[in-house]
């Protein structure tokens, strides 16, 4: 095998681990950014102080 198909066969394989992993991360961020705007909406999450 010459250098260039060597050079394809080690990107390839790098972009075939890295593609799932980029897909992965994306997935995480837009659910932890949901979560966040579900916590922002709860007003019992801080509680309320009462006046003494």
């Amino acid at each position: 095998m010459n250098e260039v198909g060597m050079g394809l066969t080690i990107a390839g394989i790098a972009v075939g681990i890295a593609f799932p992993l980029m897909i992965t991360h994306y997935r995480r961020e837009r659910q932890r950014a949901r979560l966040m705007q579900r916590l922002d909406h709860f007003t019992g999450w801080y509680g309320k102080r009462r006046k003494s």
